[in-house]
């Protein structure tokens, strides 16, 4: 990706952004009088409106994973999607509202060893994808702009901060619905822009072309073949549920879930899947659009992104010859490998950036820095503010309150709030630090998925002894420095694996069977000792 060319005019529109966001976070100041109400919202009661359309906004996470997901499939992605969104709303929704596991959360009493176990692996699951979260801002801003992490992460979790410490979690949930109103206009605007200079006839002709260039069946792009993603179809269920687990606020407004009608349930989970569908659509329009590069003397000239020896991101601009394929998938920008030099083509799909595909279709469309601008601001507000707040409300309700507040004064709840509050951004802060240096995007998605799956197995039932659940993180450890995958950190080399996705689909097998197989002896030894 190219840097932008930012003027007065973006800094003045980002400026009005900012300050909308905080004059909203700013008009609940007053109404934050206890703890509860700063992070139960205990007197705030939400509408259909505003609980469910609120919760239809997507992180910056979710829309780098489903932009790179369509980049990656094409329309089978999109075809793929949708059943398994519907899956997670019909399975998970019902698991997850019947259980009420977070209710101990909700009434300040964690009383059982085992639900604080997992509380507690919850609360640092939210801080690492908080770190994931930063670490994918900081490299876009780097891309875009040029600005380095202190700059990027600085302004952007000093605003946070001012709107948290300021307005409590209701102002969150308001600032949701900004955040999907604007970015579900930009995004519907940058599809309708592309689909008026493709049109579907080219649209199609233009993915077979790609998938042909790059010798693959003409229709790779353009039909979903069950018999492919009939052994991965088990994982992406579980992934889905996974995404639950990104979007933790969801709880929170789980209890009043309720006393909301149906029909506005149902319109806010359609609207929901309407903006997912976009974001993966974003990325299927930037492998469908033509990519026209120059040529100087018979030869190509090409521009690829690439990670220079002192660590920073940077460009590589160099001529090829015209015979010499240059990889590309409509506008999916190429990675370079360690010696800058074009990878010979072998269909690999690690030689393309797909993480880029859906800011680069959106700089296509819409050329004005301030338009990637406000989707990279406002996603990260999204999942940082919601991550953040909800990690703290684990800690106040979970520990500090039932634990250590021997006064039992709500004043002081509300204090020690605000200072967990602080001091678990500077903790996301150092952890996107680390990410930001030493890992790549695709292994910190990785790295969610693994960990968040013992969190989802007990949050709809699978509910098992604290051992089962240490077992299962000391397993992942064990997996994360033992394996011998090409590409992939690792200390020693134990377990063979193909790639990354076989690491993945390696460990999420094993801890799903082995809680599995935990629970059906828990229930059979229960149902022994009933009939004793």
């Amino acid at each position: 990706m190219h840097l932008l060319n930012i003027t007065n005019l973006d800094y003045i529109l980002m400026t009005i952004l900012f300050g909308l966001i905080v004059a909203i976070s700013y008009s609940f100041r007053r109404k934050n009088s206890g703890s509860s109400d700063y992070l139960m919202i205990e007197k705030h009661r939400l509408n259909g409106f505003v609980g469910y359309f609120s919760g239809a906004s997507v992180g910056l996470i979710e829309f780098l994973v489903l932009t790179s997901y369509g980049a990656y499939l094409g329309l089978p992605a999109l075809c793929l999607f949708i059943p398994v969104f519907l899956f997670s709303i019909l399975v998970y929704d019902q698991l997850l509202s019947r259980k009420n596991y977070f209710e101990p959360i909700i009434l300040a009493k964690v009383s059982s060893y085992n639900s604080r176990f997992i509380f507690g692996c919850y609360a640092l699951f939210l801080l690492l994808a908080s770190g994931v979260a930063i670490a994918i801002m900081v490299t876009l801003l780097k891309s875009l702009l040029g600005w380095e992490f202190a700059n990027s992460t600085l302004s952007m979790m000093g605003l946070i901060a001012i709107c948290l410490l300021v307005g409590g979690v209701i102002s969150v949930v308001y600032n949701q619905i900004l955040v999907t109103i604007v970015t579900t206009a930009l995004v519907l605007l940058v599809l309708v822009l592309s689909y008026q200079a493709l049109g579907a006839s080219e649209f199609v002709n233009n993915l077979h072309a790609v998938a042909l260039s790059n010798q693959l069946v003409a229709d790779k792009f353009t039909k979903l073949n069950l018999l492919s993603i009939n052994s991965d179809l088990w994982l992406l269920l579980l992934a889905s549920g996974v995404f639950i687990l990104l979007n933790p606020l969801y709880f929170v407004k789980l209890k009043q879930a309720q006393q909301i009608h149906p029909v506005k349930k149902s319109a806010g989970r359609f609207w929901q899947l309407l903006i997912l569908s976009m974001m993966i659509l974003l990325g299927v329009f930037a492998l469908a659009t033509p990519n026209t590069q120059p040529q100087l003397d018979g030869q190509k000239i090409i521009t690829q992104q690439t990670r220079l020896e002192d660590g920073s991101v940077g460009y590589i601009v160099k001529a090829i010859s015209s015979d010499t394929p240059s990889q590309q998938r409509g506008i999916i920008p190429l990675q370079l490998d360690n010696d800058n030099q074009v990878t010979s083509l072998d269909s690999s799909q690690s030689v393309f950036d797909f993480s880029s595909a859906g800011l680069v279709m959106v700089k296509h469309a819409l050329p004005y820095a301030f338009v990637s601008l406000f989707i990279i601001a406002l996603l990260f507000y999204k999942t940082i503010s919601e991550m953040i707040s909800f990690i703290t409300i684990i800690a106040i309700r979970g520990f500090y309150t039932p634990y250590y507040n021997k006064t039992k004064e709500d004043l002081e709840n509300l204090w020690a709030a605000r200072v967990f509050l602080f001091m678990f951004m500077v903790l996301a802060i150092s952890i996107g630090l680390v990410l930001y240096k030493f890992f790549d995007l695709y292994y910190m998605f990785g790295l969610l998925l693994m960990l968040g799956l013992p969190i989802l197995l007990n949050l709809i039932g699978l509910r098992s002894n604290w051992c089962v659940d240490l077992a299962a993180y000391l397993f992942i450890l064990f997996v994360l420095l033992c394996n011998n995958v090409s590409g992939v950190p690792h200390l020693f080399g134990v377990i063979s694996l193909p790639s990354l996705w076989g690491m993945i689909k390696f460990s999420a097998l094993i801890i799903s069977g082995g809680y599995v197989v935990f629970f059906g002896i828990t229930r059979l030894l229960q149902r022994g000792r009933a009939n004793d």
